[in-house]
């Protein structure tokens, strides 16, 4: 498999698995390198190690937009804040992999601001990289695109953190 392939198919799946060797992960960098993207390390629940892509130059996927991502709605940034403060309820420990949180605490925490449909939300934040989920057992978990973010856009969710629509003790599963 070819080294741009591969970066497309990283594009498409958002994680992938370390590579055995340190010479293709270099050429995996490289390769992204060459396509405007950068190598991300990420860490997962249970400690292990995966890669995923983030744009060399800051991208409108960023928090720092207040926009948001194309097409992204104001539930769909209510819905993250929320998911944050939920599944990252400590600001001094690192994003990822944080903690899992439920849709039941997703809804209750997004009561108080009118929003009421949080699936579809939910279902473009997990298609865009920013949410895992599991709508079987109703479990959330920030996805691997929040470890594209830079220190300098996590240092300023940690200082915002307590203004996170949500409640520090609410939906930890």
């Amino acid at each position: 498999m070819t080294n741009p392939f591969i970066v497309a198919q990283l594009r498409i799946w958002r994680l992938m698995r370390m590579p055995d060797e340190e010479a293709g992960a270099a050429a995996l960098r490289a390769a992204a390198t060459a396509a405007g993207h950068r190598i991300v390390e990420v860490h997962g629940p249970a400690g292990e190690h995966g890669l995923t892509l983030a744009w060399q130059q800051p991208s409108p996927l960023t928090p720092k937009d207040p926009g948001g991502p194309p097409g992204g709605t104001e539930r769909d940034i209510l819905t993250l804040a929320a998911c944050l403060h939920l599944c990252w309820p400590d600001p001094d420990q690192p994003i990822l992999p944080g903690v899992a949180s439920t849709l039941d605490a997703l809804r209750d925490a997004l009561k108080s601001l009118g929003v009421q449909q949080v699936i579809p939300s939910v279902n473009r934040l997990s298609a865009w990289g920013y949410l895992e989920t599991d709508l079987g057992d109703g479990t959330i978990r920030l996805g691997p695109a929040v470890a594209t973010w830079t220190d300098t856009e996590i240092a300023q969710l940690r200082r915002q953190h307590a203004t996170l629509p949500g409640n520090e003790d609410a939906g930890r599963a």
